[in-house]
């Protein structure tokens, strides 16, 4: 059930295996894996600003969702926002308290709530949900921002379990609401793939309806100027597209808009497709 009362002191973001090997036969799990890493990213910016370490889970062995073909199944969704200061905690169950260290690291940062996120809805996200509550640490659903086998499915956890919506978390964490339709992108130049994730983002724009995403600054850089600047002259050398990058102040924080119109004729990088989803993040 969607709630606006809170019940503990301080919220930690826990982000529960969105992980490629994470997959289903629903034909639209692309788009709605899309979506949630939409979501997810959002709620990172948010936990990011108000200084709390995001918290991402990751799932090793062989999942109960339908047979992964690759090898990069163990990797994040394409897209998600994992940052080097973010803490990993690896299970080997549904469940992401048990026989691991994510109630230690829970304590140690002093979060006493936790806002639960990624896949899947009614198997190791609730079997989370209800791990914390055995540890006497409340737990929170993050409205749209699970996925699961089927829409009802996400949508029935959603009632089971006490569950948030955006606004209530900014209003938690005392940061302002991110605008609907947007997503921060915090590229880092001490990244190995800062450029790359920089110019997939652009190409997913471009080949789809265009769009824009926000841009922090990288280190090493003076400012905005120079953020915008070279942003511009990666994304002309790897892409050939103009682009219009100005800064602004974004959820008060100081940061590059970069804007980006659709390309008359397809946007290749290194091979890749991409599929855009509004403001489209990888």
């Amino acid at each position: 059930m969607i709630i606006t009362d809170l019940y503990g002191k301080k919220m930690g973001l826990v982000v529960i295996d969105a992980q490629r090997k994470f997959c289903n036969d629903r034909p639209d799990w692309s788009e709605k894996v899309d979506e949630l890493v939409f979501r997810i990213n959002r709620l990172m910016f948010m936990f990011r600003q108000a200084g709390r370490p995001v918290v991402v889970v990751q799932y090793e062995g062989v999942t109960h969702c339908r047979p992964y073909e690759g090898t990069d199944g163990d990797e994040y969704f394409r897209g998600l926002a994992v940052e080097p200061g973010d803490i990993v905690v690896t299970k080997h169950t549904m469940n992401s308290f048990k026989e691991t260290d994510l109630e230690d690291v829970l304590r140690k940062l002093g979060y006493d709530m936790i806002l639960l996120c990624g896949t899947v809805s009614q198997y190791c996200v609730m079997s989370t949900y209800f791990g914390a509550l055995d540890r006497e640490i409340i737990p929170y659903f993050a409205h749209d921002a699970t996925i699961s086998t089927a829409d009802e499915i996400t949508a029935a956890s959603e009632i089971v379990c006490k569950t948030l919506e955006e606004s209530t978390v900014a209003q938690h964490l005392g940061v302002p609401e991110i605008p609907e339709g947007d997503s921060p992108v915090w590229v880092d130049s001490t990244y190995p793939d800062w450029s790359e994730r920089l110019i997939c983002t652009v190409a997913a724009l471009a080949n789809g309806e265009g769009g824009h995403f926000m841009l922090g600054y990288p280190k090493g850089l003076k400012g905005p100027e120079a953020t915008a600047g070279k942003a511009k002259s990666a994304i002309k050398e790897e892409l050939g597209l103009d682009v219009s990058a100005e800064p602004i102040d974004f959820c008060s924080q100081d940061c590059v808009e970069v804007r980006v119109s659709k390309s008359g004729s397809p946007v290749v990088y290194h091979g890749n497709r991409f599929v855009p989803v509004r403001t489209y993040v990888v």
